[in-house]
């Protein structure tokens, strides 16, 4: 039977996983961009929009929907409906995934050579048609378990999927190594690793999820249909991606095609969006692994509170996951600002990843917050507020990406830009959305004092790199101690605060 936690503990719980799966997934990129090249990688990123707006339409809302109505059914002790939600959720998104998935298969060579405009996507779009099936039950699980507040079978279950992912494709590229493969291929084979290590993930998770029911054997399903409610809750969720993600996939499929218009030729424009998605991105929000686990494990926490009428606990919830989002978002931020040719450096060999690095950084806070802030609005059921919020900001950002981006002097920087001010504002309107619907206020202090220990970390990551640079150590052994001396600096200063207590720390890991 399922012990529930907190959402903090839940959330830790998949932060630890997460971390695991993303240092694998950190050395399978780094392996992977050197193999395929920026260009290679380059490629592979540019079916990702049509990926993410495919899976969108499976799993967006849909997940959410079952994770709300399994949290609300259990905080009623009420275990047999949330079965039968589960199943008319796998009901719906298994005809939506196998309409979506024979389009895609029917208008690959349209989607590559009119979209995407470059060929050499045809074979990776292929391959990942079929596999929406898969990863759309899975989200179903997931959402179930979510629900139920035990986050363990989707924290196994990522760390299943990212190292069956890397075995497979670096076992193919290394096969293939000497073998002279173009763009297209390593780019296909990248996609049939993602796809094979979802298929691991969802064995597993199907597994954890037939595991649970027997525990309720007894217990007769209630035969309610609950079609109704998981539509009233997916539908504004489901729009609210696919449109976001619609106008996502068209600013990214913009950025090499303005590229163009800036002065550079196809292959420089194809690299650097390349270094930019692929290697850049990812490495910078590497720390939101624990914003995103927050997200994850924060919509059940407050649709319970939520569905009890307990505005005191929603409150504290909401505090609660500001302050960390806040507090992870500056040191990330002091991190990249003071470090970013060193750390680019160590792990990759492109030349334009580092300065990408120091501007991407004044991203990193307003972008976590809004992890949180959305997951709060969602969880209060505001999803059409969410959706209005989201869809503004990203017309916000699709303008400055065709206007900035196109302009020589500043290139990509220009859709950097365009980050940092959508961002602004679409926090601006949820928090706004939020304090209207909750009565809460974030207090300066939650911004305040993350800001001035991001402010000494930053002199002291620098100057302390530079002072072990001195003395000839080994540069990748000088990093990590600057690192680990920052992040130190960092505890230390907001523990003085009294932002960090030692009480907070024990309660987490449940120590008396």
């Amino acid at each position: 039977m399922v012990k529930k936690k907190t959402f903090i503990q839940g959330a830790f719980i998949l932060t630890i996983a997460n971390f695991i799966t993303r240092i694998i997934g950190f050395i399978y990129r780094i392996i992977l961009s050197n193999l395929i090249g920026a260009e290679g990688m380059g490629i592979y990123q540019l079916v990702f929009p049509i990926y993410i707006l495919s899976l969108s339409l499976v799993t967006g809302g849909f997940s959410v929907a079952v994770s709300s109505l399994v949290s609300r059914e259990s905080a009623r002790n009420n275990h047999r409906c949330s079965f039968n939600i589960v199943n008319t959720a796998l009901k719906i998104v298994i005809s939506l995934s196998l309409i979506i998935s024979l389009f895609l298969l029917l208008s690959s060579k349209w989607l590559s050579s009119n979209i995407l405009r470059d060929n050499r996507t045809f074979a990776t779009l292929l391959i990942f048609a079929p596999a929406i099936f898969i990863i759309a039950t899975s989200s179903i699980i997931r959402g179930f378990f979510e629900g139920m507040q035990d986050v363990t079978p989707n924290a196994i279950a990522n760390i299943i999927e990212q190292v069956s992912r890397v075995i497979i494709v670096l076992g193919l590229l290394y096969f293939l190594n000497g073998v002279n493969i173009p763009y297209s291929v390593s780019s296909a084979i990248a996609m049939l690793g993602n796809i094979a290590g979802e298929i691991f993930g969802f064995f597993y998770l199907s597994y954890a999820f037939h595991r649970e029911r027997k525990i309720y054997r007894d217990i007769r399903l209630n035969t309610k249909s609950y079609f109704g409610d998981i539509m009233a809750i997916s539908i504004p969720l489901t729009v609210n991606r696919v449109i976001i993600n619609a106008l996502s996939a068209l600013d990214n499929i913009l950025i090499p095609q303005r590229l163009l218009v800036a002065g550079l030729n196809s292959t420089q424009a194809v690299s650097i969006y390349g270094e930019f998605t692929g290697m850049a991105m990812p490495l910078i929000f590497f720390p939101s692994i624990i914003t995103n686990s927050l997200a994850v494990t924060l919509i059940p926490a407050i649709s319970e509170a939520y569905s009890t009428k307990n505005r005191h606990l929603i409150n504290r919830r909401v505090r609660q996951a500001v302050d960390v989002s806040l507090i992870i978002g500056f040191l990330t931020m002091a991190i990249f600002l003071s470090l970013p040719e060193p750390i680019a450096g160590m792990l990759y060999s492109a030349d334009h990843v580092g300065q990408m690095l120091f501007w991407l950084s004044f991203t990193i806070a307003p972008i976590f917050l809004n992890q949180v802030f959305a997951s709060i609005l969602n969880g209060l059921n505001l999803q059409v507020i969410t959706f209005r919020n989201s869809f503004i900001a990203a017309c916000i950002r699709l303008y400055f990406t065709y206007v900035l981006v196109a302009v020589p002097q500043l290139g990509i920087n220009g859709y950097i830009i365009g980050i940092i001010i959508s961002y602004a504002i679409l926090n601006a309107l949820d928090y706004t959305s939020l304090k209207k619907h909750t009565n809460i206020s974030i207090g300066l202090n939650s911004f305040i004092y993350p800001c001035l220990a991001a402010f000494f970390t930053y002199f002291g990551l620098k100057y302390s790199f530079v002072y072990l640079s001195l003395t000839g150590i080994n540069k990748a052994v000088n990093l990590l101690i600057s690192l680990g001396f920052g992040c130190l600096l960092y505890t230390i200063i907001l523990m003085c605060f009294g932002v960090i207590t030692i009480n907070a720390i024990k309660k987490l890991f449940r120590i008396r």
